[in-house]
């Protein structure tokens, strides 16, 4: 049984580790900086003697030495995969084995990790037997290549960004509505112009993207010159800005229960139908020895569905 893997040396957990580390920073320096400045030059050693055992008993290249930083070649890629899904279902094991509560790592937008994951925290936590959670700020890009490499059980993000390598839930679809601090003392009603934002003070996010041009279309079609006093790069920003700093922003509709209808209102901005689909999704071949990951998922799909 296993022949190939017994018939000669120089695998080891801590060298697949070793390999784990340096495709998730992108380098040997940068995994060995993960351990502090004092022990680059040391760490960095051992990591290319490990490499170099790895690629002598595959008998391939793991590392493509003509680049700098030094990344994985294809092959590296491939068994850092290989080795993430393997490392991640021992640790587990150690971990049920220990009655020790098994790590869920969701990774999401910062924005969706405040405005929809924390808020269902405790009922997650309350389906889940024995885990521990952790929420891990991530693009859209990053969450779905950790999705892919092993470093995340669960994403959620754009419908329209999954790959077909992942399987989803629907989570819902979610517009935007414009925010003004009820202490701006605006009358403005349930669903308002554009141009009816004329001399507001503003922040929004900065920008080019599909959400910044339709707002900026949308004030050039009315002849407004929007009063943009304040510009971010993140929601959570914008949503400091209305909460705080006295400003009308526009933001994703579920903000709301974080703003609070006490200090808020909410407005339907009209011609502003920009919309997104969310899903939350997971690795199949991670969750195949996971179950846990398709529980949570389902369970988090229940909470926001539900609306609660």
């Amino acid at each position: 049984m296993f022949e190939a893997l017994f018939e000669k040396s120089g695998i080891s957990l801590e060298r697949l580790r070793t390999l784990c580390l340096i495709d998730k920073h992108g380098g040997i320096t940068r995994a060995a900086a993960v351990f502090g400045k004092e022990n680059v030059t040391t760490k960095q050693s051992q990591f290319s003697r490990q490499v170099k055992d790895l690629e002598n008993f595959f008998g391939v290249d793991l590392l493509d030495r003509d680049v700098q930083p030094h990344r994985l070649t294809t092959e590296g890629k491939v068994l850092a995969s290989i080795a993430h899904d393997a490392l991640g279902d021992l640790e587990d094991f150690t971990l049920t084995c220990e009655n020790r509560p098994v790590r869920l790592t969701i990774g999401a937008g910062e924005s969706l990790i405040q405005w929809m994951l924390m808020p269902n925290l405790e009922r997650i936590r309350a389906q889940l037997q024995n885990t521990s959670i952790g929420f891990l700020n991530r693009t859209t890009a990053q969450t779905i290549e950790g999705l892919l490499n092993g470093e995340l059980d669960l994403g959620v993000v754009r419908k329209t960004a999954l790959t077909k390598q992942l399987e989803h839930f629907h989570l819902g679809s979610f517009g935007y509505r414009l925010f003004v601090p009820k202490r701006m003392r605006k009358k403005f009603g349930e669903s308002m112009s554009i141009s009816e934002l004329d001399g507001v003070r503003l922040a929004l996010l900065e920008g080019s993207g599909e959400f910044r041009s339709s707002v900026d279309q949308l004030a050039a079609g009315a002849k407004v010159k929007l009063n943009i006093e304040l510009e971010c790069s993140s929601s959570t920003q914008v949503a400091y800005a209305i909460g705080s700093l006295n400003y009308a922003g526009i933001l994703p509709e579920f903000a709301g229960k974080v703003l609070g209808q006490e200090k808020v209102s909410a407005h339907r901005l009209e011609g502003f139908d920009v919309q997104r689909s969310l899903s939350v999704a997971w690795n199949p071949r991670r969750s195949e020895s996971h179950p846990l990951i398709k529980e949570a998922a389902n369970a988090l799909k229940k909470l926001v569905r539900s609306g609660k």
